[in-house]
């Protein structure tokens, strides 16, 4: 066993092996320790992984957390679906009620499967809850109105998008908006910079006057309230959470090397051993572009990691031909659908153990499918 010499094991009691089994068990980050523990009982990288997280408790966020995530992120792709949409037709096209759905059936799943495993974290699901209640009433108004009022200057439009309308800006901002929260909070969004532009368009590319002060105003009344809405949840975040966090530590072993050439931003923290270190990456979608080119490494046998923020499990999702089937019971699936298409594929959000993260990125990729995202905490 690795840190115990042979003329030592000659001086050890017969059952050391087993002694020191109960002591990784029990004390994990090698907290309790001595002449006799330090004489004997050398960490390996993992516990030594433990012990940096055990001391180092601001570079660590609660597991949970990575599981509380995905309701929040089930918006970001309706988002994008409605960018999609309104790119190419009018918004009484999008499934606004359908969103709705998705989002709470998402958020069933999810307090299903995390009360087996962990202790309620209240603040995340009153976050969680007035996201949730926020997109409801957001999306139900829009549905309402998309479907009567709006549907029928669309009509009076003909159902037109030229560019340099309002139609065209509000996809637009649509699609910038989609693109931003995939690194940022929303709240982050310059809601009130897309008014002031907004106001700024004339009639010069309108096919109708009235679908054009119909939108101006609309949108106008879509813009304040989130712009307003955000600056609320920035200072409630920042006082319950503190300032937004954009790098996230991780630990792995391999070479420096090839971890910094996975990610433009990596940061080295702190060396374990001559293959083993402690870094921090991007969080949001930069963290799932990092570990998508860290995994044929991992194939490789270049890397592997140990943990990420200090915690054994992360939540990711993927999209996956119908007949693909997890390698085994320490994947865990939280929600699965169905996405239409040609052919139909299935989308998953599942728990997964860190240190299998890069190989599974493969046996996805092997099989002809997609890592959505990998949700840090």
């Amino acid at each position: 066993m690795q840190g115990l010499g042979s003329n030592q094991d000659q001086r050890l009691p017969p059952r050391a092996e087993e002694l020191v089994a109960l002591k990784e068990r029990l004390d994990p980050t090698y907290t309790f320790r001595g002449a006799l523990w330090d004489a004997y009982y050398h960490p390996n990288d993992t516990r030594r992984a433990a012990e940096y997280a055990f001391t180092h408790p601001t570079e660590t966020r609660p597991e949970v957390q990575s599981f509380l995530t995905l309701p929040e992120w089930q918006l970001v792709y309706a988002s994008e679906d409605l960018a999609h949409v309104a790119t190419r037709h009018p918004q009484h096209t999008f499934s606004f009620f359908g969103a709705i759905r998705d989002f709470w059936m998402l958020y069933a799943r999810t307090i299903k499967f995390t009360a087996r495993f962990y202790t309620t974290n209240w603040g995340y699901h009153f976050m969680n809850v007035v996201i949730g209640l926020n997109t409801t009433v957001e999306y139900a108004l829009k549905g309402v109105y998309e479907n009567t009022i709006g549907r029928a200057t669309s009509w009076a439009a003909r159902g037109a998008i030229p560019e340099g309308s309002v139609d065209h800006f509000i996809a637009t901002t649509y699609s910038d908006y989609a693109r931003f929260i995939h690194t940022k909070a929303w709240y982050q969004y310059p809601f009130f910079t897309r008014l002031h532009e907004l106001w700024r368009i004339g009639l010069a590319h309108e096919v109708s006057a009235v679908r054009h002060l119909e939108r101006l105003l609309s949108f106008s009344v879509e813009l304040i309230a989130k712009g307003a809405l955000g600056k609320i949840f920035g200072i409630g975040t920042e006082a319950i959470y503190g300032a937004e966090q954009e790098m996230i530590t991780v630990i792995g072993q391999g070479s420096e090397g090839l971890y910094a050439q996975s990610a433009p931003q990596f940061v080295r923290v702190a060396e374990f051993s001559p293959q083993a270190l402690a870094f921090r990456l991007p969080r949001y979608e930069p963290f799932t572009a990092a570990v998508k080119k860290m995994a044929p490494l991992e194939a490789q046998g270049n890397l592997s990691l140990i943990e990420i923020a200090g915690n054994q499990r992360i939540a990711v999702t993927v999209k996956v031909p119908m007949a693909f089937q997890l390698p085994d019971s320490d994947f865990q699936p939280i929600h699965e659908e169905i996405v239409l298409g040609d052919p139909p594929r299935r989308r998953i959000s599942l728990s997964i153990p860190v240190n299998r993260l890069l190989s599974f990125v493969n046996t996805v990729t092997d099989h002809n499918g997609e890592v959505v995202h990998v949700y840090d905490y």
